[in-house]
C-alpha cells in the first residue's frame, strides 16, 4: 500500500485513490486499504502514514524506508503471437497489466484486477514485455529484475552498481 500511495498521492485524492490502490490488491477493498493504512497504531514497526510522518527521519523505521525507498513502474505482457496483425479489441484481450513495485530489498507483482476497463496507471514509467514461449521460462523475471533494477537507478534511489 506505501508504494502505491506514494505512487498516486500527490495526484489522487479521496475515493479514487483508495480505488485505485484496491484494484491492485487481491482480496482488498478500498475502505480495507484507507483503514488500515490510516490507522494510528502502538507499534512503531507498523508500516501506517502516522508511523512516516512521526518518524520522517528514521531510516531504519520500516514507513519510512518503505516511503522513500518505494518505486513504482506499470508493465504491460503481450504474448508474441498477439504482436502479428489483429484487430485493438483482440489484441487488449491478450495483454495482461500489471504493477512492478518495491524497494531494493523486495520487488512485487500486483496485477490489475477488473480487466474489462484498462488500467491507466498514470504518471508512471511504462513497460512492454512480449513473451515468447519459445524462450526459456526465465525470459520474464531475468526482464522484471534487470527492468525494475535500472528503473530505480534512473530514479536515483540506487546507486550505479546495484543488481538483483
Amino acid at each position: 500500500v506505501m508504494f502505491l500511495y506514494k505512487a498516486w498521492h500527490k495526484t489522487m485524492q479521496g475515493d479514487n485513490l483508495w480505488n485505485h490502490i484496491a484494484r491492485h490488491m487481491k482480496g482488498r477493498t478500498a475502505p480495507q486499504i484507507k483503514n488500515r493504512f490510516l490507522r494510528i497504531t502502538q507499534s512503531e514497526n507498523d508500516i501506517t502514514l502516522d508511523n512516516m510522518k512521526n518518524f520522517p527521519n528514521d531510516p531504519n523505521n520500516p514507513s519510512t524506508y518503505n516511503y522513500n525507498n518505494a518505486h513504482v513502474f506499470s508493465l504491460t505482457i503481450f504474448p508474441k503471437s498477439s504482436t502479428t496483425i489483429m484487430d485493438i479489441t483482440t489484441k487488449l484481450q491478450h495483454e495482461v497489466r500489471f504493477l512492478v513495485a518495491g524497494t531494493p530489498k523486495e520487488l512485487f507483482l500486483l496485477p490489475c484486477k477488473y480487466t474489462a476497463v484498462r488500467c491507466t496507471h498514470m504518471g508512471m514509467e511504462q513497460n512492454k514485455f512480449t513473451y515468447d514461449p519459445d524462450r526459456p521460462a526465465d525470459q520474464f523475471m531475468t526482464y522484471v529484475k534487470l527492468t525494475y533494477a535500472n528503473s530505480m537507478k534512473k530514479a536515483k534511489i540506487v546507486d550505479a552498481g546495484f543488481h538483483y
